[in-house]
């Protein structure tokens, strides 16, 4: 049967090398089940020699970490090395391999290790990924071109992400004209679920094209393929950080977060005996991938761990630390903290005299303004740039960040437009910073670039601006065959026409547009476009059709539940529907929609308008027009007319702030405004207030809206124009049914998102061993960034009494004890936002109880055990500063209700469970402490405090533990210690004094016997042991002498017995306490034999004591002294 298996592989082999001898290069997938195991031998048996093919086998081994791309990198550079003569530069440069790339690669090449020169945007990541993909298949091709290449691949089914994207790739592309890979796939084996997808797409293109051959021999179960999980090895620590970085810069982020997960898993869940360099260098990494993920909330987990490792005096790893923080911040919207965290950076570097990581904290302060690039579409404002970041940028290499602060950082005026024939004269840096991008080949900067300049001259009322810029746009390759960023031409080439007034037009565009994203399943990109035929419609006088749109586009915020769409806070989607309710007659809908845009500018609308304006209305000038201009209306309808005027005035004010929108309103505006003048009987005013709007539409070219005003007065008697816009080829039934579907799966996006946050969470939790305090702010901490929250209040009961366990915030008595008695008795948990019909039945709860008056969502949650109020926890997400913040908040509503409470609750019981794991803790400390008095007790004697019999046993065997596997000379001497005239201390003055010089005696030896790393035993009544390591003669003598001194030194313990006595006593000199002293030394020992050489000792030193006693007493011999007299 093998004769035969060899025979079929040596066929198929033949078969693909034949058709690509031909120029038919193809893909050939081997599908079995458990039944072939392609090895080198079989497959290089098969290989065909000498006919200008090269063979490349490998085999994917799941068990091991795979390199990013393998094996196609390195046989790219195995071939380089081997065929070229040209350098590494030289040969990157044929491939077309992407400006930034470059470095990456050529480190690979030259060391094995990838390092880049700049620094990767986050906000350019799914770019990068598609070009450095672009890379290896330029690369692929170059090295085809000169020599046709079979691959054959033993188990596809374990590779990695990375090398499924580059096979995927391969799939119908021209360029692989040259190349075919031939495959064995195990039906049997599951791929990991970061991989299945592509995985899916891959198999499925095979198929279809009748690429995959079934393997027939499958009566011999010839393998059983265990090696499709990854297995981690400890002593692979190094290899693993050094592959794991190599993905990191080479941009195969999923197989990257794949391995680090595991790792994580056993570093954090298993407690990895590891350095806490490597602990550190592995959070440090997958924060990166977690950011390059847009997973900011698990980011900051991995670098608040980060940050647990650093010791006081390590420097780089505080700055590391630091320097990632900013980003975590400038990427989630947070400004203000990101530029805070740079500057701690800067002061670090400064202080250990870095200049390149000066310059790097430099450059995070100032990209912190613009989040890190991430949104760019909506600057209005010239930063001031310092000269040295520009010079250190150029230094340092960071051409990519110089040239996105030339382009987004300066020239964003609109007196620098005015002039088209001299846009590149006005706009000097921001042409500096396209001519950088095309050096470098970066067309996405020059697609966001142009697109900046177009929003920036569009809502200056520039069209012909806006129109050149489209011009460019649509000459950048990358946009020729990507749909979504035609789609965005289209709405703003839509916009356009409609500032032209050319509203079929206009309305054909974004027709168009709102086709695309719906099949691209771009549900925000839908209201967008639902928004935009909104406008158009309304200034066609088109009411119900704008009404319908806007309504749908409320559908899908409240579907999605975000709280603006990218272009606009929901409140201005309200005002503009309630301004079609009007105008179509529907004052009712009215009404209760301006309710609705007045709950949600609540924190702004009562603010006078002649205030000092700050962040708060930044991009809210719109919504505030409409509030204001609807409420006037609605008081003009009844018959309010002074109140109507000044709200008026109101509306007039912010209108005047936003000239973008002024195309939109200012002649609607102006006639309802000359009608309240008319109510009031003052027809100058009105008549003047129209004759500026005529003036202002006649220098802006507004014909349609002139004939308006013109019809207005009286001037023209010509009928409104009847633009008759509708969709074509797309309903609103449709879109919004889409929408629906759609919310389906971000519904489960969501659920697992909350998942993910329990499993994080718990993780934490169970694994926990630090104080309540800490896992309380921990578990918050984990919670706010999972839900992007902004405040947790959490109040505990505690013998009946509310105690503040944390809180964001001051909190005083009064709102405590309102919140407390509010819920004792109101048993029912809370939870609304602005958009919410009840967002005003607890808005009494809310204001007494909080501080912010911009609250989007608030929960309050108690806690109820036994029937009385255990816990309270409040939590809210504050309105972001603006429809274009980062920080986008979900308007959380009863859906999200029982993960809130299921976390709440698990964290009391985490909470619960700690405080009587250490109540038992404390209960096992008293036990184990009396336990080991009481081991103490049975091995020590409890007058001298000396071991006694017991203790020298056990000494012995601790001995015999510690030094059973040493090579350690095992040694001893032996002290055999009789006080002398004892009894007449204890006869004279009594078993008290007795005591007292036993204790004194016993000091004396234990600190002897410490200081010379032995231990001393009271062996019985006023008879001691002295066990010393060591056996040299010389060295106890000295010791045995240190005896008599320290009792000579004592005086015989007189002091003592006066001091205890009371009196004065005189011993005398013939009665005075002394020692005698019977030593025998071990020289060598066998430790199996310690027990039984140790007594033997003991009873030769005993024999010596005993010829003392009956000699001479108050000295001390050797053994070996008088060995011959026993």
């Amino acid at each position: 049967m093998k004769d035969k298996y060899a025979e079929y592989i040596s066929n198929l082999i033949n078969s693909v090398t034949q058709n690509l001898l031909i120029g038919k290069a193809e893909v050939m997938l081997i599908r079995h089940y458990n039944s072939l195991d392609l090895k080198q031998d079989i497959a290089e048996k098969s290989f065909v020699n000498n006919n200008g093919i090269r063979y490349v086998y490998h085999e994917f081994d799941g068990s091991v970490m795979a390199n990013a791309y393998e094996p196609f990198l390195s046989c790219i550079k195995d071939i380089y090395y081997e065929k070229y003569d040209i350098s590494v530069d030289e040969f990157l440069e044929k491939c077309g391999v992407y400006h930034l790339h470059r470095s990456v690669i050529k480190s690979f090449f030259e060391t094995g290790i990838c390092k880049r020169a700049d620094e990767v945007l986050i906000s350019e990541i799914k770019y990068e990924g598609r070009m450095m993909e672009r890379a290896i298949d330029n690369m692929l091709e170059y090295i085809s071109l000169d020599e046709k290449i079979v691959f054959v691949f033993n188990r596809i089914n374990n590779a990695s992400e990375s090398t499924i994207r580059i096979l995927r790739g391969m799939l119908g592309n021209k360029k692989y004209n040259n190349i075919s890979v031939m495959s064995t796939y195990n039906e049997m084996s599951r791929m990991p679920e970061h991989i299945e997808e592509l995985w899916e797409e891959y198999i499925d293109y095979l198929s279809r094209e009748d690429c995959i051959v079934e393997w027939n021999f499958n009566e011999e179960q010839m393998i059983s393929d265990f090696r499709g999980n990854f297995v981690f090895s400890l002593e692979k620590m190094p290899e693993y950080l050094e592959k794991l970085y190599n993905m990191y810069h080479l941009l195969a982020i999923r197989q990257a977060e794949y391995y680090l997960n595991i790792i994580y898993k056993k570093i954090e869940v298993e407690k990895l005996d590891i350095s806490q360099e490597y602990v550190f260098s592995f959070m440090e990494l997958y924060t990166e991938i977690a950011l390059m993920l847009d997973n900011n909330s698990d980011a900051m987990i991995y670098a608040e761990a980060m940050k647990s490792i650093i010791t006081p005096d390590d420097k780089e790893m505080e700055f590391r630390n630091r320097y990632i923080w900013s980003k975590i911040y400038m990427l989630s919207g947070l400004n203000e903290e990101a530029k805070k965290m740079a500057m701690e950076c800067y002061d670090i570097a400064n202080e250990q005299g870095n200049e390149f990581d000066m310059f790097r904290a430099e450059l995070a302060h100032f990209v912190a303004v613009y989040s890190g690039w991430k949104e760019t579409l909506f600057l209005d404002r010239h930063s001031e740039v310092p000269s040295i970041l520009l010079e250190n940028a150029k230094k340092y290499g960071y051409y990519n960040q110089l040239a996105h602060i030339y382009v987004f950082a300066f020239d964003n005026t609109a007196d620098k437009f005015n002039d088209i024939d001299k846009l590149e004269e006005n706009l000097e840096y921001f042409y500096k910073g396209i001519n950088l991008a095309k050096s470098m080949g970066n067309e996405r900067l020059l697609i966001e670039g142009y697109k900046k300049n177009i929003m920036l001259a569009s809502t200056n009322g520039l069209l012909d601006v806006c129109n050149y810029y489209y011009s460019l746009l649509t000459k950048v390759e990358l946009i020729k065959n990507n749909k979504f960023e035609i789609a965005n031409i289209y709405n703003g080439q839509g916009y356009n026409n409609c500032a032209a007034e050319k509203f079929v037009k206009a309305n054909e565009y974004y027709n168009k547009a709102l086709i695309i994203f719906d099949k691209l399943n771009e549900p925000e990109y839908v209201g967008e476009t639902l928004y935009n035929i909104a406008i158009n419609a309304m200034l066609a006088s088109e009411y119900k059709l704008a009404s319908e749109c806007l309504e749908v586009c409320l559908s899908i915020v409240k579907i999605l539940k975000i709280d603006s769409l990218r272009i606009c806070n929901i409140s201005k989607l309200f005002g503009l529907l309630a301004l079609c309710y009007y105008r179509m007659g529907v004052t009712y809908s009215c009404k209760l929609t301006l309710q609705s845009s007045l709950q949600y500018l609540d924190h702004l609308y009562t603010t006078d308008v002649n205030a000092k304006r700050d962040s708060a209305f930044y991009l809210w000038d719109d919504d505030l027009f409409l509030c204001h201009y609807n409420n006037a209306l609605m008081l003009m309808e009844d018959g309010k007319y002074e109140q109507s005027l000044d709200e008026f005035k109101n509306a007039q004010k912010y209108m005047e702030v936003s000239t973008g929108f002024l195309f939109f309103s200012a002649t609607q505006f102006c006639m309802d405004k000359a009608i309240l003048y008319r109510h009031m009987g003052e027809n100058e005013k009105a008549e003047n207030i129209i004759n500026e709007c005529i003036k202002f539409c006649e220098e802006k070219g507004y014909v349609s809206k002139l004939e308006m005003l013109y019809r207005f007065i009286g001037k023209t008697e010509n009928k409104p124009s009847v633009w008759n816009l509708s969709l074509e080829g797309i309903t609103l039934l449709q879109v919004e049914s889409n929408v629906k579907s759609l919310a389906v799966q971000y519904s489960y996006k969501r659920q697992k998102h909350n998942m993910e946050f329990l499993s994080v969470w718990q993780k934490t939790a169970d694994n926990f061993d630090d104080t309540l305090e800490k896992l309380i702010e921990t578990s918050i901490g984990t919670f706010k960034n999972y839900f992007n929250m902004d405040y947790v209040l959490f109040i505990r009961f505690e013998k009946g009494i509310p105690v503040i366990k944390h809180a964001d915030g001051a909190i005083d008595k009064e709102k405590l004890n309102y919140v407390v008695d509010f819920f004792k008795n109101n048993r029912t948990e809370v939870i609304t936002s602005r958009t919410e019909i009840n967002y005003y039945e607890y808005k009494e709860l809310i204001d007494n109880v909080l501080y912010c008056d911009r609250i989007n969502s608030v929960i309050f949650a108690p806690i109820y055990k036994n029937e009385n109020l255990d816990s309270i926890f409040i939590t809210y997400s504050i309105l972001k500063d603006s429809w274009n913040s980062l920080n986008s908040k979900i308007a959380y509503d009863k859906d999200e209700l029982p993960i809130f409470m299921f976390f709440f609750r698990e964290l009391l019981a985490t909470i619960e469970r700690i405080e009587d794991k250490q109540e038992i803790k404390q209960i096992n400390f008293k036990l184990q402490k009396a336990n080991a008095r009481l081991s103490q007790l049975a091995v020590t004697d409890m007058l001298t405090g000396l071991l006694n019999r017991q203790g020298l046993s056990e000494q012995m065997d601790q001995y015999y533990c510690m030094n059973a596997k040493t090579n350690k000379k095992n040694e001893f001497a032996i002290m055999y210690a009789d006080l002398d005239n004892f009894k007449y201390y204890n006869d004279t003055y009594g078993h008290d004094i007795g005591d007292i010089v036993l204790c004194g005696f016993a000091n004396i030896i234990d600190k002897i016997c410490t200081d010379n790393k032995g231990f001393a035993v009271r062996y019985g009544g006023d008879e001691f042991l002295m066990i010393i390591n060591s056996s040299d003669k010389d060295e106890i003598d000295k010791m045995a002498q240190s005896i008599y001194c320290s009792i000579d030194e004592k005086e015989g313990f007189e002091p003592e017995v006066c001091k205890a006595l009371g009196e004065k006593v005189n011993v005398p000199m013939n009665r005075r306490l002394s020692v005698s002293v019977g030593i025998y030394l071990l020289p060598e020992v066998n430790l199996h034999e310690l027990r039984k050489s140790m007594y033997e000792a003991i009873s030769y030193a005993d024999k010596v004591l005993y010829y003392i006693k009956r000699t001479e007493k108050s000295r001390y011999l050797f053994y070996d002294e008088v060995k011959e007299m026993l």
